[in-house]
């Protein structure tokens, strides 16, 4: 058998030969914590002596292969956590980023935690917003747009596993005609435009499902979309909140003001990026 010292530089070495690996230390370490099961603190904790079982081993060679393959980190361990939860990935659902964080911390913020507010996640994925909101509002009714067969599978399952009330609706928003309005809408759609996701996918930059990516020529066919939308079914006063690319802010207000909408606020993201707008229903 092999000792975990060993096994961690076999697997650094490995990943140190990938160009879009920037800490092959660190994904080496998520890696064994959690094919070993153990927490940041009991794996620092082990010797690096400790016999390390032959199926882990190569559990863990197939890992970090898999990642000089290209494979998201996420979609490799299936799962990332998200928030204060967990969530269960795969490669037909776009991978958490820290960025759509800011959304679910500015909807928990609202000035609205006891009011019974009707909600809509349009593209839910796996599900990271609906079921991050649903878990700290549980009053709230809470409907889940997702057009993937593939993606409403994970997405019933982290609703099941985090325990939340979300009603999973497998329809496409371009043909959606809800029965009633929103008090609030929420989105983290595709938005990188058609051009640049073949050039982001080949450079190993994303691995996600080019659905969850291709936002149309210019990458604001879904903005588009959103705003119809909401002038339609997004009640008076009513917030529509947004995850963009880092240079649309200006096209954000190109689309929603002078309207029965406009943009009220935008917030930039980790990098100092604006990444969130808030739009607000006339």
């Amino acid at each position: 058998m092999i000792t975990l010292r060993e096994l961690n530089l076999c697997m650094v070495n490995i990943l140190k030969e990938c160009p879009f690996v920037e800490n092959p230390l660190a994904e080496t370490r998520l890696v064994l914590k959690s094919l070993l099961n153990k927490t940041q603190t009991s794996f620092l904790a082990m010797s690096p002596e400790t016999q390390i079982d032959l199926k882990i081993e190569q559990a863990a060679i197939d890992a970090v292969n898999a990642r000089k393959s290209g494979r998201s980190m996420a979609a490799i361990l299936g799962f990332r956590d998200f928030y204060d939860l967990r969530f269960e990935v795969d490669d037909n659902v776009l991978i958490p980023r820290p960025e759509t964080e800011f959304l679910v911390e500015y909807v928990l913020n609202l000035d609205c935690a006891e009011k019974k507010m009707r909600v809509l996640d349009v593209g839910a994925g796996s599900g990271t917003i609906c079921v991050t909101v649903a878990k700290h509002r549980p009053n709230w009714q809470i409907d889940a747009l997702e057009v993937s067969d593939k993606a409403m599978n994970i997405l019933k399952r982290n609703i099941e596993l985090n325990n939340v009330c979300v009603n999973a609706l497998n329809q496409d928003f371009f043909d959606f005609k809800p029965a009633h309005s929103y008090d609030l809408i929420l989105s983290n759609p595709p938005y990188i435009p058609t051009k640049d996701v073949l050039n982001l996918l080949s450079r190993h930059d994303a691995d996600d499902p080019t659905l969850a990516l291709d936002g149309g020529d210019d990458g604001l066919i879904f903005y588009r979309e959103l705003k119809k939308f909401a002038v339609e079914y997004l009640l008076p006063g009513g917030l529509l909140i947004m995850e963009h690319g880092f240079d649309q802010k200006k096209a954000m207000h190109d689309i929603f003001d002078n309207s029965p909408l406009y943009v009220l606020q935008t917030l930039k993201d980790y990098a100092g990026h604006d990444r969130i707008s808030i739009v607000v229903k006339k």
